[in-house]
């Protein structure tokens, strides 16, 4: 596995890359862009071996991203600027160093009008038109599908769709008063260009451009100023959906089963350091209200000829798991080129079947899986829970009364249970004989 690098941050409009500047055209007649329009738009635990030849495989689902990103576009409206043409060549009687400086300025114009689009933010108005709602659904799939923590996100979607309900009609009103402005002054640039007809002309026509692009640099912070705010939130919520989302989808295909009164808080890819030097299975790092579990997740040769594997399969293990309270410490590292390598480092008590484990994960933060894994043991992360649909509320009384019936020995070979009972926990396995007790 090539190494990890950590996951890249969502654009913001303020941020996307620039549709680069057309070269201007040749001829006596030059059309300044055309106008753009808008695009349409209960396991057992165990192992699992997958063939890599996807016969009778699952088709794969659609990201989050791409679902919510998807929709038609904003429809074209009066802020959508028409283009304007150029009907005069340059002039003859200009000298070398005068035709190229219109040269240059025809580009500027060119570059102007590409511009003028403001994609960027019709692009924003889509995403968050088509994507709020998106989020606020795939928030309640995966309520229904189990996932009880991050109880604010219900509320967040909510606030994001109120604002953004304010800022639209704002935003749209500012468009189509700066629309108005920098059509005229596009019309004027463009005029003033067909009316060079020597040397004397082309300072006029430089003021021009001037003035439409301080206007169109106006413009721009205007609009963003309206939504870049809820732009951002929406970005940084959409993440934190696409967590889950992922974590729900790897538990759906793992090789083994949640314990009772168990439920998932984060996932994430990543390559245990068995060795602690890089050597180790890949696979899927879980964190749950009441263990840490490392799933072996990967393809293996079956077959090789010359060295070289002829036949790969996938293979789902369950390679290594911990009651949480057995994690004495947890520390996060930055290692490789530049730190831009995410690790964590686990330490160990009674209870746990090694005494440390070393893991190199992919994509998330490795400080904050540190703060999640204090937060889960110490219980600050029930004030993010919800409850599941469709199962009965459990008080904190019931929360005390599972604690209190916890055994203090087990019921097997009547060693002493010494592993924290975490939060809501029923069930927990000795580690002296591997009897796994229930209450």
């Amino acid at each position: 596995m090539s190494d990890f690098k950590k996951k890249p941050k969502p654009s913001t409009p303020a941020n996307k890359p620039k549709t680069p500047a057309k070269q201007p055209s040749t001829g006596s007649s030059k059309s300044l862009g055309s106008h753009i329009q808008p695009s349409t738009g209960g396991k057992s635990i165990g192992s699992r071996v997958q063939s890599s030849s996807g016969v009778g495989a699952t088709p794969a689902k659609p990201s989050l991203k791409s679902t919510i990103s998807s929709g038609p576009r904003p429809p074209a409206g009066a802020g959508r600027i028409q283009p304007a043409s150029i009907s005069a060549a340059a002039p003859a009687n200009l000298t070398q160093e005068m035709t190229e400086q219109l040269s240059s300025l025809d580009s500027r114009l060119e570059t102007l009008q590409s511009q003028l689009g403001f994609e960027e933010h019709y692009d924003a108005m889509s995403d968050l038109d088509n994507g709020i709602s998106a989020l606020s659904s795939t928030v309640a799939d995966c309520r229904r599908r189990g996932y009880c923590y991050q109880g604010f996100l219900e509320r967040k979607v909510e606030t994001l769709e109120s604002k953004w309900q304010d800022a639209r009609p704002r935003l749209v009103n500012e468009m189509e008063q700066s629309g108005t402005e920098l059509q005229g002054l596009l019309n004027t640039a463009a005029q003033t260009r067909n009316n060079v007809r020597n040397s004397a002309a082309i300072p006029a026509f430089d003021r021009s451009l001037n003035a439409l692009d301080a206007r169109r640099e106006s413009a721009d912070t205007a609009f963003r100023s309206h939504y870049s705010g809820i732009y951002e939130t929406f970005h940084q919520t959409r993440a934190q959906v696409e967590l889950i989302n992922d974590m729900l989808d790897e538990l759906d295909m793992a090789s083994f089963s949640l314990l009772a009164g168990e439920s998932p808080v984060r996932s994430v890819k990543a390559r245990w350091w068995r060795d602690g030097e890089k050597r180790g299975p890949d696979g899927v790092l879980y964190l749950t209200d009441q263990r840490l579990v490392f799933e072996q997740k990967e393809e293996v040769a079956t077959k090789k000829v010359l060295f070289v594997a002829t036949e790969k399969e996938t293979v789902r293990q369950l390679v290594f798991e911990t009651p949480l309270g057995t994690v004495q410490n947890v520390k996060s590292s930055s290692r490789g080129l530049m730190g831009h390598e995410d690790h964590l480092d686990y330490e160990f008590g009674s209870g746990a079947p090694y005494p440390n484990a070393h893991f190199h994960i992919d994509g998330q933060e490795s400080d904050e899986w540190v703060g999640m894994v204090k937060r889960v043991q110490t219980g600050d992360i029930q004030a993010e829970r919800v409850q599941p649909e469709g199962q009965p509320a459990v008080s904190t009384a019931d929360v005390d009364a599972a604690i209190a019936d916890a055994p203090q020995n087990c019921t097997s070979c009547g060693a002493p249970i010494t592993t924290p009972i975490m939060h809501g926990q029923r069930q927990i396995i000795c580690e002296y004989c591997g009897t796994s007790m229930r209450w």
